[in-house]
C-alpha cells in the first residue's frame, strides 16, 4: 500500500501504463457490499488503479448509501446490481442455487456466492480473463520492491498485475488461493481502514515458530479469554482469483470455486496450512510459496463497525451448519452481546481480541514477525 491512495479517494494520479487489451491478462472483481459507505470510494479507487477492467458490484440492500455512490462511477467500470426480485429471479438459473436458494433470504454468504456466479456469467460476455471475489473489507496486496509513492506507485502495481496474472497463465492455473492477513486496527474508532490501518496479523503458513519470541507473542493472541485457542479472529483459509473459463461455473464457497473433476492440481495456493485441510481439494491443491501476494482483511476496524456487524446474517452466530465460523466463539461472543445490548461488554471484547493498543506490545508483535506492518 502506498501513500497515492492517502491523498483521497477521488484524487489518484492517472496511470501512464495503459490498460491491457481484452483478452488474457485482464481482471474483473466481484464483491457484495453492506455498511461501507465511508471506505466504498478507497475501495473503488484502489482497484481501478491497480488495473482491474471491472468491478461487478452488488449491494445488498437498496436503501445502502453505496447504491449512490456506486452510480458516479462509469457504467463500463463498475456494474451495479441492487438486491431485489429481479436479481433473485437471475439467481434463480444460476449452478448453485438448488443449494444455497433456501438460505438466500437470511444468509449473506449464500448471496455472496450466488452473487459470485453472476458475475461469472457477465466476465465471460465481457471476455475477462480473470475474476476475483474479495468482501468490501478486503483489499489484494501485492507486494513492491523499493519504497514507491505517487504515479510511480501505480504503474508499478499495475505492472506487478499483469507479471502475475502472467505466470498463473503460464502454470496452467484454473485458480489461486490467496494467504489473508488480518488487520489489526490501532485506535477504537476509525473512519476509512484502508487510509489508517497500517498493522496485521501475519498469516499463520508464514510464522516462524523458531524465531525469538514467536510463541510469546502468538500467546497473547491464543491465550485470550475466549479465544479458543485461535490466532485469527475471522478466517485463515483465503480467498481466491479464478480463470473465467466454461469448466468453471460453480462456487464452493466464499472463499474458492468447484473446479472440474481431475483438475484440483490446477488449483494453486500460497497457504501451506491448506494442505492439512480436511476439505479433499485443499489437500491437492499445488503449492507456490514464492507468490507473494496477499489479501488484506480489515475486518471490523472500528468498535462502532463491531457493535453494529450483523454476526448472524452473515452466518457466524448461524446455527446452519454450512456457514457457521469457526474463529473460536468470538463471533458468537460478539452476536450475544448485541442481542442482549451488553455494549461496555462488547467494547472490552474488543478491545482485547481485535484491536491493538499496546505500542510495547505492537513492537513485540513486529519484532517477532506474528505482526507485520503493511
Amino acid at each position: 500500500r502506498s501513500d497515492w491512495r492517502r491523498r483521497g479517494p477521488l484524487a489518484l494520479p492517472p496511470p501512464t501504463t495503459p490498460p491491457p487489451p481484452p483478452g488474457e491478462h485482464t481482471v474483473a472483481l466481484v464483491s457484495t457490499m453492506c455498511d461501507n459507505a465511508d471506505s466504498f470510494d478507497s475501495f473503488v479507487c484502489y482497484y481501478l488503479a491497480l488495473g482491474f477492467c471491472r468491478l461487478y458490484i452488488y449491494v445488498d440492500d437498496a436503501g445502502d448509501p453505496v447504491v449512490g455512490l456506486a452510480s458516479r462511477y462509469p457504467s463500463e467500470k463498475l456494474r451495479l446490481h441492487v438486491r431485489g426480485e429481479r436479481l433473485r429471479a437471475e439467481w434463480e438459473h444460476l449452478p448453485s442455487w438448488g443449494r444455497l436458494g433456501v438460505y438466500s433470504e437470511t444468509e449473506v454468504q449464500a448471496r455472496q456466492q450466488l452473487n459470485c456466479e453472476h458475475a461469472m456469467a457477465q466476465a465471460r460476455r465481457d471476455s475477462v480473463g480473470w475474476l476475483l471475489h474479495l468482501d468490501s473489507d478486503e483489499l489484494l496486496h501485492l507486494p513492491l520492491a523499493g519504497a514507491l509513492e505517487g504515479r510511480a506507485a501505480v504503474n508499478a502495481s499495475r505492472a506487478e498485475l499483469q507479471r502475475h496474472l502472467a505466470r498463473l497463465s503460464a502454470l496452467g492455473a484454473l485458480q489461486f488461493t490467496y494467504c489473508n492477513l488480518e488487520a489489526v486496527p490501532e485506535e477504537e474508532e476509525v473512519l476509512d481502514p484502508f487510509a489508517a490501518v497500517t498493522l496485521f496479523k501475519n498469516h499463520p503458513s508464514r510464522l516462524d515458530a523458531t524465531a525469538n519470541g514467536c510463541a510469546a507473542a502468538l500467546a497473547y493472541w491464543t491465550e485470550a479469554p475466549a479465544s479458543g485457542g485461535q490466532f485469527f479472529r475471522f478466517y485463515s483459509n483465503g480467498k481466491s482469483i479464478v480463470r473465467v473459463d466454461p469448466r468453471v461455473s460453480a462456487v464452493a464457497s466464499v472463499h474458492e470455486w468447484s473446479l472440474p473433476k481431475g483438475m484440483a492440481e490446477r488449483g494453486y495456493t500460497n497457504n501451506g496450512n491448506l494442505r492439512d485441510s480436511p476439505y479433499i481439494p485443499h489437500q491437492r491443491a499445488s503449492l507456490d510459496a514464492s507468490c507473494s501476494a496477499a489479501v488484506l482483511h480489515f475486518a471490523v476496524c472500528s468498535f462502532a463497525v463491531f457493535w453494529r456487524k450483523r454476526w448472524a446474517a452473515l452466518g457466524y452466530a448461524s446455527p446452519n451448519h454450512r456457514f457457521r465460523g469457526v474463529s473460536g466463539g468470538i463471533d458468537q461472543c460478539a452476536n450475544a452481546l448485541a442481542l442482549t445490548e451488553r455494549r461496555a461488554e462488547a467494547r472490552s471484547l474488543y478491545g482485547r481480541h481485535v484491536m491493538l493498543a499496546d505500542r510495547a506490545e505492537t513492537a513485540r508483535q513486529v519484532d517477532a514477525g506474528v505482526c507485520v506492518r503493511v
